[in-house]
């Protein structure tokens, strides 16, 4: 169903982080910790995707952790620090690796798109043995996961993608932002970050379980 939905565009842009990456109990459990040293009630995993969104400094936030010297920064690499060491147990979404392997084969355009950090991005690609499907992978410059609007559009302008001809893919609210601010067609897969619910309300082209 996913694969004869993207095969009408020419490229499509990936998110990473609960698109093609099934990180979602990952980020509960470090997320968890976190609340934890702070003295915060714990999440459940449904909670957790009701109540997150981005910036992710907005969602600690929300979820009253304190700030350390008026900054948000410790939280964001403490976080990264335990999701690095996480990260053995994480796998890609069923089925992922021969979804792109096929759009490929199709002459389609494929490039990422994700909040992650640029170099520990790189890595899980290789790790993954799927760097090779992707013409361009454009993470942040920093940890703080925060819009990916600018690099979007350095994406679009880059490699001269034209929007009509673009899809973008993700699973939370954000990805449908910024595919707004490119001006692609988005489509939202309900088993990330956000739960499908709020996803269906914002959005009418919505999967979940592909």
């Amino acid at each position: 169903m996913l694969l004869s939905h993207l095969s009408d565009y020419k490229n499509i842009i990936w998110d990473w982080n609960g698109t093609l990456l099934d990180d979602v109990l990952v980020t509960l459990d470090c997320l968890n910790t976190q609340l934890g040293v702070s003295g915060l009630p714990i999440l459940d995993l449904d909670t957790m995707r009701r109540k997150f969104h981005f910036p992710v400094e907005s969602f600690y936030r929300s979820l009253d952790f304190p700030k350390q010297e008026g900054s948000y920064d410790y939280l964001h690499q403490v976080y990264h620090a335990m999701y690095k060491d996480k990260l053995h147990g994480v796998s890609l979404f069923e089925g992922r690796h021969t979804l792109l392997a096929s759009l490929q084969g199709k002459g389609i355009t494929q490039y990422v798109l994700s909040a992650a950090p640029q170099a520990p991005l790189e890595a899980l690609l290789e790790q993954f043995e799927i760097a090779p499907f992707f013409s361009a992978i454009y993470g942040l410059s920093h940890s703080r996961a925060d819009s990916k609007v600018e690099n979007g559009r350095r994406l679009l302008a880059a490699h001269q993608l034209v929007p009509q001809d673009t899809i973008m893919v993700g699973d939370t609210d954000h990805d449908l932002e910024v595919g707004k601010a490119l001006g692609v067609d988005v489509l939202l897969l309900g088993d990330g970050h956000q739960h499908p619910e709020h996803l269906q309300r914002i959005h009418p082209h919505v999967m979940v379980g592909v």
